[in-house]
């Protein structure tokens, strides 16, 4: 008989120990799947899956709405109320309502190697062109360029793009899907906003895959509108493009538009219109230095050509010389022996202010020895075209006309000089 004291307790003791073990894993399991549950809580992975993507692009990313987290079959995440911000300060490159994120098992599971995402929508973004591009200057520069595939496309609604002086809202934006390396098609709506014109935007973009370097096509309806006039039009753009951090270049820009011109009375005024030349797309608006320009019409639009440059940003630059083709028919007659003249019109134009061509616009036109010179405002020019039962002989301008002879009323006159002058015209200012 064995009489050892520890032998007899040995079997008690063993029991206690698998107690204590099973509640201590119990416990552990426990506070384990509590962890778990607590990780799997919207608020919880959207505040940590933020922060975490905050800290790979060097913003501060929150959001303050409520949170989705779906996981079974696709997942699928939504946030509301993000807002990204510039580090240590409120600017905000980009805010929205509301973004799903819709993607596979096999993409979480790579660990970021697979950037396959089934869907994704934006309601409401609002982005900042001027935080955008400092955001980009203060990034590390990278040679690698990683796009996602969107195998269901990406749509966007009541979004924002904030410029120097403009604005684009209201714009919708369907892409069925978006891959690298594969040609990228779009429809996009919308309107730009400057200070006296709208356009509203309704154009379908083709891209030949989506890199900084690319073949692009535009097609569809714009309507610049000021605030008596419109300008329906339906466009057709190709260029080859780059993008870079300076903004968007055409090199060069194909630009083709069917237009009707539509003021307060009278008809509509159709014409066809073409530009051609190097153009330049970034936050403080459009440039294209180099542009050559067509108008082909009948009736009160001139054919003509002419080279120049156009600046767009809170204001409209124009500068045009070119040639007008004929006299218009329908325009006032000329007298002898302007008439008789079969010669083109070389002309000079020169436009600084509104969209809405509410400023002085200064215009130059000869015809053989005859030259005039002058300064307007087009809407009070075109106002005194339409009321001719005002009487008035002459248009609102200041201006000279000179020419070496004239007939009028069976009388030659020579060395002829006529000035105009226009109350409402502003005198130029002279230049430093």
């Amino acid at each position: 008989m064995n009489d050892n004291p520890a032998n007899t307790t040995s079997p008690a003791r063993k029991r206690r120990w698998v107690r204590g073990f099973v509640i201590g894993l119990a416990v552990l399991l426990l506070l384990l799947a509590l962890a778990i549950q607590q990780a799997l809580q919207p608020r919880f992975a959207t505040r940590l899956i933020l922060r975490e993507a905050g800290q790979a692009l060097g913003l501060d990313i929150s959001a303050d709405g409520e949170a989705e987290l779906q996981l079974r079959g696709t997942p699928r995440w939504v946030i509301r109320g993000v807002s990204a911000r510039l580090p240590g300060t409120q600017r905000e490159l980009l805010h929205a309502e509301r973004i799903l994120l819709s993607l596979p098992w096999s993409t979480l599971k790579s660990r970021g190697k697979l950037l396959d995402i089934e869907r994704v929508e934006l309601d409401a973004p609002t982005l900042d062109l001027a935080v955008l591009a400092e955001w980009r200057k203060s990034r590390p520069p990278s040679t690698e360029q990683r796009l996602p595939t969107l195998s269901r496309g990406l749509r966007l609604v009541r979004g924002q793009v904030l410029g120097n002086g403009w604005k684009m809202d209201d714009i919708e934006a369907d892409l069925p899907r978006f891959a690298p390396k594969e040609p990228l098609a779009a429809h996009l709506r919308g309107r730009y906003i400057a200070r006296t014109m709208q356009l509203p935007f309704d154009l379908h973009l083709v891209l030949s895959e989506p890199a900084k370097t690319a073949a692009l096509g535009l097609a569809g309806d714009i309507t610049p509108t000021a605030s008596d006039w419109k300008m329906p039009m339906r466009i057709r753009l190709s260029a080859p493009m780059h993008w870079s951090d300076e903004g968007l270049r055409l090199q060069p820009a194909k630009l083709g538009a069917d237009v009707r011109y539509e003021g307060r009375g009278g008809d509509p005024v159709p014409f066809a219109l073409g530009a051609y030349g190097p153009a330049h797309i970034s936050s403080d608006g459009l440039h294209w230095p180099r542009l050559s320009l067509a108008l082909r019409a009948e009736g009160a639009v001139p054919n003509l050509d002419a080279t120049g440059k156009l600046q767009a940003s809170d204001r409209l630059q124009l500068t045009l010389d070119g040639q007008i083709h004929a006299w218009p028919e329908v325009w006032p007659k000329l007298p002898p022996p302007l008439s008789d003249s079969n010669s083109p019109l070389p002309f000079s134009l020169d436009y600084t202010g509104a969209f809405d061509f509410s400023d002085v616009i200064a215009l130059g036109v000869r015809r053989d020895a005859t030259r005039f010179d002058g300064r307007f405002h087009v809407r009070d020019v075109l106002a005194w075209r339409d009321a001719a039962s005002t009487g008035s002989p002459l248009p609102p301008i200041n201006g000279r006309l000179s020419t070496p002879k004239l007939e009028i009323a069976d009388a030659q006159l020579e060395g002829v000089e006529v000035d105009f002058d226009e109350p409402t015209v502003p005198a130029v200012s002279e230049k430093p």
